[in-house]
């Protein structure tokens, strides 16, 4: 097989959005750790099942609010907590 041809295979296998991929992953591996998150002076993991019931919560919220400028803040706010999880100083 040349190397175009498996360039060619793997890309048309790729999830066509980041959204996908994510959706793809939860149903895949519920049970799976997808991130660890500091809760007061502990660790606390977060499977990727819970992870994706968050995401549905959260995107429910969005979709249910009237004006743009609600969900561009509460877009804002979601990412900046999941970020401030996700990288959050350890020990």
């Amino acid at each position: 097989m040349s190397a175009s041809t498996q360039v060619n295979e793997t890309v048309g296998r790729r999830a066509p959005s980041v959204g996908r991929m994510f959706l793809d992953r939860v149903a895949a591996t519920p049970a799976y750790e997808a991130y660890r998150r500091p809760v007061g002076d502990k660790w606390e993991s977060m499977t990727w099942g819970e992870t994706g019931a968050r995401v549905e919560a959260i995107a429910a919220g969005l979709a249910s609010s009237r004006t743009m400028k609600v969900r561009r803040r509460a877009v804002e706010a979601l990412h900046q907590d999941l970020l401030d999880e996700m990288y959050a100083p350890q020990g």
